[in-house]
């Protein structure tokens, strides 16, 4: 009776270690089902979100039509603004011939700048004077 009921424990024992070990695999598998169901969730968010960039990268692309005109826009621009650098340039040429050629002007210009010399001259004997007579208050 003994050897019997040792027996029985035993195979309870067999049985429930059983049951717990196909509860284990079971859930363990299940775990896998979930895990795959994700990967393939994410697989699918990735390739989803690459077709977006890809598209995105595509519709940034410049067509030759758009590359010529924006060319196009730039040509003209630095022919205007060429254009404005070369009149200011005749302009001025012209002023200085205008002004070489007309002695009242030149006579005119030749005071106002040996004036301008005599006054720069007495502004910096004004400075070099003050100068000194800081240095001397400093000392």
């Amino acid at each position: 009776m003994k050897a019997k009921a040792q027996w029985e424990n035993k195979t309870d024992d067999v049985l429930q270690a059983t049951a717990i070990q196909s509860r284990i695999n079971e859930l363990k598998r299940q775990n896998e089902e979930l895990t795959e169901i994700r990967r393939a969730k994410l697989a699918e968010k990735l390739a989803e979100e690459e077709r977006q960039y890809e598209q995105e990268f595509i519709n940034s692309l410049e067509t030759p039509e758009q590359v010529r005109a924006k060319m196009a826009i730039k040509l003209k621009e630095l022919r205007t603004k060429r254009e404005e650098e070369r009149l200011e340039f005749v302009k001025n040429m012209e002023f200085k011939r205008f002004k070489a050629s007309t002695d009242e002007i030149r006579k005119l210009d030749s005071k106002f700048n040996s004036e301008y010399a005599k006054i720069e001259q007495e502004n910096q004997m004004l400075e070099k004077v003050k100068k000194r007579e800081e240095d001397r208050q400093s000392n």
